[in-house]
């Protein structure tokens, strides 16, 4: 939805650029094309905002209807939290996982739409001492461990909203990926972790990998 609402203020700036050129008669032409593009980008924008918000909407009910229906006691669930100590500092960017936790519990998956047996949930914090602001993208990361191979962390159970950080900022969250097959939370003794940023002005990527990290 973040998308849309940029794409709107840029549609609506365009729009009022071009309304204003529509004063110079030397330039008019310029101002139709700049008034037109700007609606037809306006119209376009909040109709994705409109869009963006039902299926926000429609997750949030899907979850509620699975707490629902799953108000009653389950199968036995566990829980086995691991403090860890991976850091890397690699291109001025530092990358710390403090704690990964396994949980054997039932868990609703947005993105697949259905209850699956457990989650793994990793407590990162992300550190800029690069001297341009770091785009970072570690929900779309992709988690590996044993036998277990997940691409990307459940945007609505993950809680790592921050996205831009600038320099000398630190930003601090959890991403949490649902697991689709778990028997029980000792099954999982290493997991391996790998996401993607960007400096700002940079089409290169700048890639994080932790390498097998050992759960004890």
């Amino acid at each position: 939805m973040e998308i849309w609402i940029i794409a709107g203020i840029c549609a609506f700036l365009i729009f009022i650029a071009g309304i204003v050129i529509l004063f110079f008669p030397a330039k008019r032409k310029i101002g139709a094309i700049l008034t037109s593009a700007g609606m037809l980008l306006l119209v376009g924008s909040i109709i994705g905002i409109i869009v963006s918000f039902v299926h926000y909407q429609q997750v949030q009910n899907d979850i509620f209807n699975y707490s629902s229906k799953n108000a009653s006691p389950a199968s036995a669930e566990e829980t086995k939290k691991y403090q860890v100590k991976y850091e890397d500092s690699s291109d001025n960017i530092k990358k710390k996982i403090t704690s990964v936790t396994v949980e054997k519990k039932d868990t609703y998956s947005t993105l697949e739409r259905k209850s699956v047996p457990g989650s793994i949930t990793l407590e990162l914090e992300i550190t800029n001492n690069a001297t341009k602001d770091l785009e970072t993208y570690p929900n779309q990361g992709q988690l590996e461990a044993n036998k277990i191979d997940i691409n990307g962390g459940d945007a609505v159970l993950s809680d790592f909203e921050t996205t831009t950080i600038k320099p000398g900022e630190t930003a601090k969250g959890k991403i949490v990926f649902p697991v689709e097959k778990l028997d029980k939370a000792s099954d999982i003794t290493w997991i391996s972790y790998s996401f993607l940023s960007y400096l700002t002005d940079s089409s290169t990527p700048i890639t994080t990998e932790t390498g097998k990290i050992e759960l004890k």
